[in-house]
């Protein structure tokens, strides 16, 4: 199942996610994703650009049972544009746009 985040977040998501925010937004490649979950799971982080290339992907351990992720994402060197940013789960993936300026 995939959800569209807004632009900077969303709340009560599925895939076991409470919140996701993505900040700053527009930014000059540097982004940091907070993500609130409601269990210990995997979670996948990936960024594609416009023609659906992957330009970042880090998978998340999330096997301390903590609830909340702070994960940078480093684009500094890609292309100013506009990115989709994906948080994957077993059971959803939740999808926004990131800018690079």
């Amino acid at each position: 199942k995939s959800q569209n985040l807004g632009p900077i977040g969303m709340q009560n998501l599925q895939g076991g996610i409470n919140h996701i925010s993505v900040y700053p937004n527009p930014s000059k490649g540097i982004f940091m994703v907070e993500i609130d979950s409601k269990e210990a799971q995997p979670i996948t982080i990936k960024v594609l650009n416009m023609l659906g290339q992957e330009v970042y992907s880090k998978q998340l351990s999330n096997n301390m049972k903590l609830s909340y992720i702070t994960q940078q994402i480093d684009l500094i060197g890609e292309n100013s544009g506009v990115y989709q940013l994906q948080v994957i789960t077993a059971a959803s993936t939740m999808n926004t746009k990131i800018i690079v300026e």
